[in-house]
């Protein structure tokens, strides 16, 4: 289960940024949904207290003042930090106080009062360090705030023709390209939802949080190629691009930039079919981003549940109106006794008379029936979609399309057809003769699943498994089509290794249990299903290397010196020579739930 992410950023010391997204991950065919937060450090408390202190220490210096008769002590908010010069006139500079040491100031120009001095010290450091504190409460001056998401797809030059694209490898201006002009990586645009306006000129308080929904205008299309980053080869990337500009004072204000990678997982139906996302298609472009402001999300949930409550408290239930006299629920029952056992009577008379059309059998058992009717009207939903187009599925949830394939055995099953290459148990033979029985724990495996495999080792008259070494392979099956230099058919393609796990066997050792952990070896935990593009498609394979010795090999053998006669003193050759055989078999990754 997916669940809620997470990405916070400390945009200066006194502003938070907090982006959750609805799920970790995202599909085809579904909105995006995040939420964004910016929540103001400062508390108005300490902000009504320094003010009072800063004035209390401004009314001191200006006591202070009074007694200085020269005119020499300058407070730090007089004429823009005056100081003095040797001929005793005086230059606007702007305070420093790395390159300006007040007590060398004074030491050197104001020796006559001593006393007076140490005073107009001791208040100019207090007054600066609670100015310093009372900046981090004051209020924030939030220019403008902007967000928009880019996708494009990045590719090895030595690897693809890219002269077959080049018109629509140009990144717009919205993107934020890394890559240099003469980069080994060309980029192609695939999606953007340009600069989205959340607000502008906005005063933030101390304590105030700034809560807004977004939402993508509509859902993503089907066919959008999924994020893939698991190899340098082919890079599909989608970023969440957010900015907001603050302005200090009278200054010009200051960007800040952020851009968080999302993960994006292809459309699937509730049979399994997945479309083929085409790279070489002109770049989608959405409507801006829908932004919604949320005073309080506590707020905002209490108002929902308040609004339910308030709209069934208004139903009468002897009548089923409203006070306005509109009926809000026409099946809802009356509480009247009598009333209400000729409407339940009523009720399951209609379910009868309903199940006789649809000649769905005679039973008396209201229960049994109201089964067998809901069973009947999911077997016409699935006739009716069979040959439904993927583009105009769209509209059902991704989420529980897989999530209804990986809890309905007859499309689990459906996998490990005989024509399908995916299976739970594999018999390996070598040289036609039977060698190890390898069975999965399942058919088909989503990327936050654990493979669990289990390797019986059969009797063989000749040689006996020494060691196993298992690894979970991704494979970038690339279009000849595109490819600069087409791919020989006689070299086997090298694999990504995602995981892998090493044991060593010894004598009567029957089977052997692995566990293969997919998520493992990234660093979001998130490996990319398998998927298919006109470029290039990936999938996953299980790789076995076993090195095989002769049966008769005695992995232990007694110490040659040994003389007890208590026991005997074993020891492991040193040398063993033996043979390599290796093998794939074909593992199924769907997209998780």
């Amino acid at each position: 289960m997916n669940q809620h992410r997470i990405e916070s950023f400390l945009i200066q010391e006194n502003l938070l940024l907090d982006i959750l997204f609805e799920s970790a991950t995202f599909y085809n065919g579904d909105n995006i949904r995040l939420v964004l937060r910016l929540k103001h450090l400062g508390t108005k408390n300490k902000l009504d207290l320094l003010k009072d202190e800063y004035a209390n220490i401004t009314n001191e210096i200006n006591e202070l003042k009074k007694q200085d008769s020269k005119g020499q002590f300058i407070d730090i908010d007089d004429n823009n930090d005056i100081k003095m010069t040797e001929g005793g006139e005086k230059e606007k500079s702007s305070f420093n106080s790395d390159s300006f040491s007040l007590s060398s100031f004074i030491t050197s120009r104001f020796k006559d009062s001593n006393k007076l001095e140490e005073n107009w010290k001791t208040l100019i450091t207090k007054k600066r360090d609670i100015g310093m504190k009372l900046k981090y409460h004051q209020p924030l001056n939030l220019f403008s705030c902007n967000c928009s998401l880019t996708g494009f797809f990045k590719y090895d030059k030595e690897l693809l023709n890219s002269s077959k694209f080049d018109e629509i490898s140009i990144l717009p201006d919205s993107f934020m390209q890394t890559e240099s002009a003469d980069s080994l990586y060309g980029s192609i645009p695939l999606f953007l939802i340009p600069q989205s306006l959340i607000f502008t000129e906005y005063n933030l308080e101390p304590e105030q949080i700034l809560t807004y929904k977004i939402k993508s205008p509509k859902k993503l299309p089907t066919d959008l190629p999924p994020t893939y980053q698991q190899n340098g080869t082919f890079n599909i990337e989608y970023n969440f691009n957010f900015d907001v500009m603050i302005q200090h004072n009278n200054c010009l204000p200051e960007k800040f930039n952020y851009s968080v990678p999302i993960v994006i997982y292809p459309f699937l139906d509730k049979q399994g079919r997945q479309p083929v996302s085409k790279l070489d298609n002109k770049m989608v472009i959405f409507e801006p981003f829908t932004v919604r402001r949320i005073d309080d999300l506590s707020d905002y949930s209490n108002t929902l549940r308040s609004r339910r409550r308030s709209s069934l408290g208004s139903i009468d239930l002897t009548t089923g109106k409203t006070p306005d006299g509109t009926r809000r629920n026409s099946l809802l029952l009356s509480n009247n006794g009598a009333s209400f056992n000729e409407d339940l009577m009523n009720l399951k008379n209609k379910f009868k008379a309903l199940a006789e059309q649809l000649e769905i059998g005679e039973q008396s058992n209201e229960d049994v029936l109201v089964s067998e009717l809901f069973e009947y009207q999911k077997n016409d939903f699935f006739l009716k979609h069979r040959h439904k187009p993927l583009n105009d599925m769209a509209n059902e949830s991704v989420r529980g399309n897989i999530r209804y394939i990986f809890e309905n055995n007859s499309i689990i099953e459906s996998f490990n057809s005989a024509s399908s290459i995916f299976k739970k148990e594999f018999i390996i033979n070598r040289n036609a003769v039977p060698l190890i029985k390898i069975r999965l724990n399942k058919i088909c495996f989503s990327t936050t699943d654990d493979i669990d495999v289990t390797l019986t080792f059969l009797d063989n008259p000749n040689f006996k498994p020494t060691s196993v070494l298992s690894t979970l392979e991704s494979f970038e099956i690339l279009n000849p089509n595109f490819a600069l230099s087409p791919p020989n058919d006689q070299e086997t393609p090298n694999g990504f290794t995602c995981f892998e796990i090493h044991s060593i066997l010894f004598d009567q050792s029957d089977s052997l249990s692995l566990k293969i952990i997919p998520y493992a070896s990234t660093v979001s935990n998130l490996i990319a299903p398998q998927f298919k593009t006109n470029f290039f498609q990936l999938k996953y394979m299980l790789k076995f290397k076993i090195v095989l010795v002769n049966k008769d090999t005695k992995l232990l053998q007694p110490l040659i010196d040994s003389d007890d006669r208590n026991g005997t003193i074993l020891s492991c050759l040193k040398n063993l020579e033996g043979q390599e055989f290796s093998f794939y078999i074909p593992i199924l990754i769907l997209p998780s739930y």
